[in-house]
């Protein structure tokens, strides 16, 4: 038995926009461009900000990547994998947000899901019975 509760609404909220928007959807990439997959646009819509160019030039982020780290907000846990103080990996702080397990974040995150593999996962994830 697991502890970790789907986080409902941000999993249909992240879906709706990507319906909404589906230029702006690219399950290749956390982040490029104008482009996110399913994990970067829920980091997206739950506020989360994103290591860009500039700050690449102003600190010492050797090893992050434009487009695959995000902020990490008071009090959230350290990525130890990446070992960066301020920032996390995208698809780490999207498990969180998520409130979903490694394996059903592994499933959702996969590059090759099409958007109707997506709202076959999320359906499960929020437990619509949808198969």
């Amino acid at each position: 038995m697991t502890d970790i509760t789907p986080n409902v609404p941000l999993l249909r909220k992240t879906l709706e926009h990507i319906e909404a928007h589906p230029e702006e959807w690219n399950q290749e990439y956390w982040r490029c461009g104008t482009t996110m997959c399913f994990a970067g646009t829920a980091c997206h819509l739950d506020g989360g900000e994103w290591v860009t160019e500039s700050a690449q030039s102003t600190q010492d982020l050797d090893g992050l990547h434009n487009g695959e780290f995000v902020m990490r907000r008071d009090g959230e846990e350290r990525d130890q994998r990446w070992g960066h103080e301020a920032y996390v990996h995208c698809a780490t702080r999207a498990q969180r947000v998520l409130g979903i397990t490694p394996g059903a974040a592994d499933k959702l995150f996969d590059e090759e899901n099409t958007l109707d593999d997506l709202r076959r996962l999320v359906g499960e994830l929020c437990g619509d019975g949808h198969e």
